[in-house]
């Protein structure tokens, strides 16, 4: 399991059925793995996929807000 992650995920097939598992860390540091519905399999996944990108562009945000002058000269000389 990722540590940048809440969570992890996998799909287990037996006899042409598919199982949907979720792993992740309860508060006593205890990895616990449950089985649930496709459909919160699903949902958690799009949760996580979404939380990221808002993550990613904070992050971007954070960054542009933080530039100096001086910090953009360096950049721009790095590049050329």
């Amino acid at each position: 399991m990722d540590n940048n992650d809440d969570y992890s995920y996998r799909i287990e097939s037996k006899n042409g059925t598919e199982r949907y598992y979720v792993s992740f860390v309860k508060t006593n540091k205890e990895l616990t793995e449950t089985e649930v519905p496709q459909d919160t399999f699903l949902a958690l996944q799009e949760f996580n996929r979404k939380r990221e990108s808002i993550s990613r562009s904070d992050r971007r945000h954070i960054e542009r807000s933080e530039q100096t002058e001086i910090s953009l000269n360096v950049k721009s000389i790095a590049k050329q």
